[in-house]
């Protein structure tokens, strides 16, 4: 029996079409994040990149929607900065949102499944779920963000925790518009065979 409702498949199997699909999450989270480096203020981003994590953990579960928050993460550190001390750090928030976001489509499957989102089905549990991810992104963000700046040495109080609440209110705002620009995508995806790989 299958873990992830909207695939249909066992959590074993991972079809090439799968793996492609995913691969072009990835990029497009490359691609949001590389416009998202210069929305960039005070260190808090206004970011789309957590679209191709719902879609992902929607369509396939946590470890699709994971290895995209992971990979994509990994390739923008790589091209922005090189590999560092603290290149796998910052992959954990976006780790972390992608493994919340498909657990909650595990746990919510009725409510979570793309014909509920796309049929506007409960959709506060939906929102929800984006929203309590993108807390625990923030959080672990700034987690990160308190490491790199010890081991760089320009550690701030207030550059780091001054404006926490700032990055949460921020990452719940978009937690809820990207929300809202990944249902018509699902709903695209939804007449497609990808939705059911």
């Amino acid at each position: 029996m299958s873990n992830f409702p909207a695939s249909g498949r066992s959590a074993h199997k991972f079809p090439a079409a799968r793996l492609a699909v995913d691969a072009l999450l990835i990029a497009l989270y490359f691609a949001l994040g590389y416009l998202a480096e210069h929305m960039e203020i005070a260190g808090v981003r206004i970011s789309f990149v957590a679209l191709p994590l719902v879609v992902g953990a929607v369509l396939y579960g946590p470890i699709d929607a994971a290895l995209v928050g992971f990979l994509g993460e990994l390739i923008a550190q790589m091209l922005a900065w090189g590999f560092s001390a603290t290149t796998l750090l910052w992959c954990i928030p976006e780790t972390v949102r992608g493994l919340l976001l498909g657990l909650g489509v595990v746990i919510f499957a009725k409510q979570m499944s793309v014909d509920a989102i796309t049929k506007g089905k409960r959709l506060a549990v939906y929102f929800a779920i984006c929203i309590v991810a993108a807390i625990a992104t923030s959080l672990a963000n700034t987690a990160v963000y308190y490491v790199d700046s010890k081991i760089y040495g320009y550690y701030n109080a207030a550059l780091i925790f001054g404006v926490m609440w700032v990055r949460i209110l921020t990452g719940v705002g978009t937690a809820v518009a990207t929300g809202v620009v990944a249902i018509p995508l699902l709903s695209a995806l939804k007449s497609s065979k990808l939705a059911n790989l």
